[in-house]
């Protein structure tokens, strides 16, 4: 029997399709664009002596991140939908182990990642002809990019034959990943004070993504410290892999649940369902809007969101009573509602496009238009259920950013112009690109061919190509001011102002589309998803 069958199969059948070799030029191109863009900004700031070492730490930096993603993007639906369609049992019928069909599965998904970084790595090398990056450094950070690429696809592939369902897996591999890179070093550092450059670091951050690209780019990869890194983070992978293997070879048994299983089982079903007065309460809606009924009767994500919130309060409440005359500083209140909004964002669009979605792929959708509701309330009722699932938590996360600058003001003892712009610019964003995630989700729910595709799809749309429109324009105006010398230009309010105007453009475009969409072709994207062309799927 051939070795490892199901990835030969997998890599010829892909090595075969355009989109292959459509997506390895389009990250090549776009590490072009970063490769330029880096070397158009830094040249006017920095003196050619570092040039070369800036434009490398950019380049590698965005590498290592697009290899930390290829988990969340890739792998985490390749068993689960072998799992819902039970077509994993068949594979065991053959000679097949588990180690030939997650490494089939996790190999196939992956390819396209792989050949993308791959492209990458020689656009990477272009600064070693600037000086002052050696070839160790360019062959670490390429080390650096597929270990960390491995690693998540380890992450994505294990998550994937625990969860039956795309979306747990991806919020499984999600939170997983965001443990071991800002979780666990935030801990050590803010309750041990274990910094990077602590003597126990290298064991501590053994397996952080983030004290990797540390050891690449901030302190040089020469020396035991990264190849520590580098052995503990591969055996995780391959500790990862083995899990799955295991995993998968039982997954497909219809074996009884045992006692420690049912009593898990009943206290997630108890957390994710209301209380008996709730339930009465909530019968009142459903002769309002019986879509919003029907979609409001799980309340988990919404009790998970409101018990995130209230850690970070916790914290927030914590950190003001350790040291109030040093806290919150200047970072931490520009950092924190940034990840906290992206955060946000990120769950509306897991949780917006799933109720449509696998109501189109199980069929009741059309069951559901089949009634006399009108297409114009199924849509209202989602967004009304998505409201009061999203709304009381999202006015708590305002106000704890409001908080922070206020704070802050008030521990400087000084009003400052520009952190209360950008709080301003951040707010609105953050207002407009919520709704716009779910009422776009609604929309790209009917589109997609499941809800998983959906939100990758709504994160690059409305996530990722703002901050690419945002670049461009910071792009355009430093060719500016290098042309028309007598101009000059506030550079916070401007920077600030082209970032909010780059979202607003893109969340006004998008939502004027998908209402469109759902006003009047509502029922023709119930039916059959049309397989339409790749740069369609990326911009339309």
């Amino acid at each position: 029997m051939i070795f490892l069958p199901v990835v030969e199969r997998e890599m010829r059948t892909l090595a075969r399709q355009p989109r292959c070799w459509w997506r390895r030029l389009l990250v090549a191109a776009f590490a072009m664009l970063i490769l330029g863009f880096v070397m158009v900004v830094a040249s006017a700031y920095q003196p050619p002596s570092s040039l070369g070492r800036d434009i490398f730490a950019g380049l590698a930096g965005a590498t290592m991140i697009y290899g930390l993603l290829a988990g969340p993007l890739t792998t985490v639906d390749a068993l689960s939908s072998e799992r819902r369609e039970g077509t994993l049992g068949l594979l065991y019928l053959t000679r097949l182990r588990g180690y030939d069909i997650v490494l089939g599965k996790m190999a196939a998904a992956s390819l396209d990642l792989l050949l993308g970084l791959a492209a990458v790595l020689p656009i990477a090398a272009v600064p070693m002809l600037l000086g002052g990056v050696s070839l160790a450094t360019l062959g670490s950070a390429g080390c650096a990019a597929f270990n960390l690429a491995f690693l998540s696809l380890a992450a994505g592939i294990c998550a994937s034959a625990f969860c039956q369902s795309g979306r747990a897996a991806l919020g499984l591999t999600l939170t997983f990943l965001g443990i071991l890179t800002l979780l666990v070093p935030w801990f050590l550092e803010a309750m041990f004070n274990l910094g990077p450059g602590h003597a126990l670091a290298p064991f501590l951050l053994a397996v952080c993504p983030l004290y990797t690209m540390e050891l690449v780019l901030g302190t040089g990869a020469a020396g035991w410290r990264f190849w520590v890194n580098m052995s503990a983070t591969h055996a995780l992978g391959w500790t990862l892999v083995g899990i799955a293997c295991a995993c998968a070879a039982r997954a497909w048994r219809d074996l009884p649940e045992t006692a420690v299983v049912r009593a898990w089982r009943r206290a997630v079903q108890r957390f994710s369902t209301r209380s008996s007065y709730r339930r009465n309460q909530h019968r009142r809606h459903l002769e309002t809007n019986p879509v919003c009924w029907l979609e409001s009767r799980q309340v988990l994500q919404g009790r998970l969101l409101w018990l995130a919130l209230g850690v970070a309060t916790l914290y927030w409440l914590f950190e003001n009573l350790r040291s109030p005359r040093a806290w919150p500083n200047n970072d931490l209140v520009i950092l924190w509602p940034m990840f906290a909004h992206y955060i946000f964002c990120l769950w509306v669009a897991i949780d917006a496009p799933r109720r449509l979605a696998d109501d189109k792929h199980s069929g009741a959708l059309e069951l559901l238009l089949c009634t006399p509701l009108p297409s114009r309330v199924v849509v209202a009722g989602n967004m009304q259920a998505l409201l009061r699932r999203f709304g009381p938590p999202f006015l708590l996360l305002l106000a704890l950013s409001a908080l922070g600058v206020l704070q802050y003001q008030a521990r400087v003892n000084r009003i400052d112009k520009d952190l209360n712009w950008l709080a301003a610019v951040g707010a609105i964003v953050m207002v407009v690109q919520s709704y716009a995630m779910a009422r776009v989700g609604l929309c790209q729910g009917l589109v997609s061919g499941n809800s998983l595709r959906a939100t990758l799809t709504l994160a690059w749309k409305l996530g990722a190509l703002p901050w690419l429109f945002f670049f461009g324009g910071l792009f355009c105006l430093d060719w500016l001011r290098r042309t028309v010398r007598p101009m000059r230009f506030p550079d916070v309010e401007i920077i600030v102002g082209l970032w909010g105007i780059a979202h607003l453009v893109l969340c006004a475009y998008y939502l004027r589309r998908a209402n469109k969409l759902l006003n009047r072709d509502f029922r023709i994207l119930a039916g059959p998803t049309m397989k339409r062309p790749l740069f369609h799927r990326l911009l339309g």
